[in-house]
């Protein structure tokens, strides 16, 4: 009989836990910027702090859904009060476009809570395209005389006067003609493109030369890290690297048969120069060296392989 009571005692505790643990979830902004970082919180309301160590948090590594590129993710605690614990994952958007944050399954002990999808908007410019549509539909019926009004009203005296002008810049040149009757247009050769290779091999070894690194300016010297390996691959491999993200590069080597080791080195050279370029790191003046090794002896592999002479 005393088993018995322990039992009921023992389900009531746990749900009497579970009923306290709530899972609520915060996206600092839903229209951003391309490149912009932006911060999306989920945080779990405990009701003891001894729970917190049996918490497994399922985020993605590399990005919340396709298109939105985790940067950072830290830890928060909150013991004033009720004790919570936060996750805050940084994320950006390199290409405009609506993408979806899927929905995220955190585990406390044996009980597992999902947080709700979210939507991002990803936009070129500081205004919402579809805000600045429903801006000018607002304001049309205050519009009473446009420029498109004007054209309309005009149209035959415009038509007359680029027929004019049309027919000057003819007589012009049949005159100019005439003039030099000796001067004809010849074929001129254009000169052979200079292959992919060979920019990269020069761009590295001018940063080889200068040394940017040395007078403070990091972010420039690995912006010109990350362009010329992205500038390599569009090249060399035909696909369009320098509008996308890592990942998506990532994706585009593992379509064209990279090996794992390869794969690996370009995502820890792009993930350096990513965290440099938002002064999330920076890096010694060994590293800073080390990286120009590092490019080189990637484009170098990739060339023997994957160069269309071999």
């Amino acid at each position: 009989m005393k088993h018995f009571y322990l039992a009921i005692l023992v389900t009531l505790s746990w749900s009497t836990l579970f009923s306290q643990v709530e899972l609520n979830t915060i996206l600092s902004n839903d229209s951003i910027l391309i490149g912009q970082p932006v911060s999306y919180e989920l945080t779990l309301l405990l009701k003891n702090e001894s729970d917190s160590a049996f918490i497994n948090w399922f985020i993605p590594l590399d990005s919340l859904s396709e298109g939105l590129e985790i940067i950072e993710v830290g830890t928060i605690r909150n013991e004033e009060g009720s004790y919570s614990i936060s996750k805050k994952i940084v994320f950006r958007a390199e290409k405009t476009g609506f993408y979806p944050i899927k929905p995220i399954t955190v585990k406390v002990r044996d009980k597992s809570f999902t947080s709700q999808a979210k939507l991002v908007g990803v936009y070129s410019t500081l205004t919402n395209p579809a805000q600045e549509e429903i801006r000018a539909a607002k304001e049309g019926n205050e519009v009473s005389y446009g420029i498109v009004d004007w054209l309309i009203d005009n149209w035959i005296w415009i038509g007359v006067f680029l027929i004019i002008i049309a027919s000057a810049v003819i007589a012009i040149k049949r005159f100019t003609n005439r003039q030099n009757p000796e001067e004809s247009p010849t074929e001129i050769a254009t000169e052979p493109k200079e292959p992919a290779y060979s920019i990269a091999q020069r761009k590295i070894n001018h940063l080889s030369e200068k040394k940017p690194w040395q007078d403070g300016d990091l972010k420039a010297y690995h912006t010109s890290i990350s362009y010329i390996l992205r500038e390599y691959l569009e090249g060399e491999l035909r696909f369009q690297a320098l509008e996308k993200s890592t990942s998506e590069i990532l994706t585009e080597c593992s379509k064209k048969g990279f090996s794992e080791k390869n794969t690996r080195s370009i995502r820890q050279l792009l993930s350096l120069t990513d965290l440099v370029k938002f002064a999330k790191q920076l890096p010694t003046e060994d590293e800073n060296k080390e990286i120009l090794s590092s490019i080189k002896q990637i484009i170098d592999t990739i060339h023997s392989e994957f160069s269309p002479e071999k």
